[in-house]
């Protein structure tokens, strides 16, 4: 059996104040809009005949994940595996904040994201470790129709490693709060279905994320 992955970034969480926050795994839920976000993408997949669903273990991830099985009957398994990047002493803290605070180390960050580590946290290289042997254990345990909800980062570890690209193309792929995109595996790598589609779309949501 043929299976297509259909991938979902959670939908917007209840950020404290500023939006431009360094989140990573620190466990905040949806806020309303996220929820409404979640119940409008429900309804374009309520007919989708899943036969295994996965998510990160974080709330956000796990209210989406529930909303979208609201009433079917696929198993749900919430996992640490598909946890986004953890920020250590960051979470929470703005941007411009560490930017300031501690320069050479964002600038370092920047530099290398896949081996730098804040202090206390992870580098996405240590995400693609734990993230992907898992997804890639999903793919070939279970045909039909599979759901992932999970984070930004974690998608585009997901889509740089299917798509045999560089490190250097990660953030070749955005991923909006409440969006979906659809993988139908195939012998020869997989075919994309959608990337990035919101069922509510609008020019005003490409600005920089």
């Amino acid at each position: 059996m043929k299976t297509r992955l259909f991938l979902v970034r959670h939908g917007e969480p209840d950020l404290p104040g500023a939006s431009s926050l360094f989140l990573g795994q620190s466990d905040i839920p949806l806020s309303s809009k996220g929820e409404a976000q979640i119940e409008t993408l429900k309804k374009h997949l309520e007919e989708v005949p899943f036969r295994f669903a996965c998510c990160s273990d974080l709330r956000r991830t796990r209210e989406t994940a529930r909303i979208l099985l609201d009433h079917h009957p696929c198993p749900l398994s919430a996992t640490p595996a598909l946890r986004e990047v953890a920020l250590g002493a960051w979470e929470l803290c703005p941007r411009e904040e560490i930017a300031l605070r501690h320069p050479e180390a964002y600038a370092a960050r920047g530099r290398d994201l896949m081996g730098f580590r804040p202090p206390g946290g992870e580098s996405l290289g240590d995400v693609e470790a734990r993230t992907l042997p898992y997804l890639e254990s999903v793919m070939e345990t279970t045909g039909g129709d599979v759901l992932v909800v999970t984070h930004a980062g974690v998608l585009r570890l997901l889509l740089r490693r299917l798509l045999d690209l560089t490190y250097d193309r990660l953030f070749s792929f955005r991923f909006d709060y409440g969006s979906l995109s659809v993988l139908q595996m195939r012998a020869n790598g997989p075919e994309i279905l959608r990337l990035n589609w919101t069922p509510l779309f609008s020019l005003n949501d490409l600005s920089p994320s």
